[in-house]
């Protein structure tokens, strides 16, 4: 008896199984089921603010990541055919962008509205709390990983991007001249 007073640690995921079994028999599957739903919400909220993150930071230094750079190996790379690839990639990349951000409202939304539905079907506050701290950590936790993996990434961008290369700007031609946001002097034109 004395075992079982004893007071039990919190889960730490939603794949404990005792929370599991007790959040299925106190307010059903749907409340199990929207609760892992929740957090795979959050995990993709994460993967789209990291995309988000790079591809904006990369735009605005004007570095262009390897996958979105165009290649065509059966056309002589001329200064136009560079400049044209190099156009393009800014493009493919700028509508990425875009739709990675139309992708990360969407998640927003849609982890308020299981929230609500949560608020609903979850009637005890503390468990509410603890699926949403789960969620909350489990979250953060991928971000963060995301978050080193895409700096260390554009790190070495940078490092490449660095190096004299010839046609790098031509993407950017028709806006100013990249500013490299280490160095502390000024570029003259």
């Amino acid at each position: 008896m004395a075992a079982s007073s004893q007071p039990r640690p919190p889960p730490s995921s939603l794949d404990d199984e005792a929370f599991a079994k007790r959040l299925r028999s106190s307010y059903g599957a749907a409340a199990l089921g929207a609760a892992r739903r929740y957090h795979d919400f959050g995990i993709q909220l994460a993967e789209y603010l990291d995309k988000v993150a790079f591809l904006s930071r990369c735009i605005n230094v004007r570095l262009i990541p390897k996958n979105y750079k165009l290649q065509n190996d059966q056309v002589q790379n001329t200064a136009k055919v560079t400049t044209v690839l190099m156009k393009y990639s800014k493009k493919l990349m700028k509508v990425d962008l875009d739709h990675n951000r139309l992708r990360k409202e969407q998640v927003e939304k849609n982890l308020e509205r299981l929230m609500y539905k949560m608020k609903k079907i979850i009637k005890c506050r503390d468990d509410l709390k603890l699926i949403h701290s789960i969620c909350h950590r489990d979250h953060e936790t991928e971000l963060k990983k995301l978050q080193k993996i895409s700096r260390a990434e554009f790190r070495e961008l940078l490092a490449q991007y660095r190096k004299p290369v010839k046609y790098t700007d031509l993407a950017f031609s028709d806006e100013e001249r990249p500013r490299d946001p280490d160095s502390s002097t000024t570029d003259s034109d």
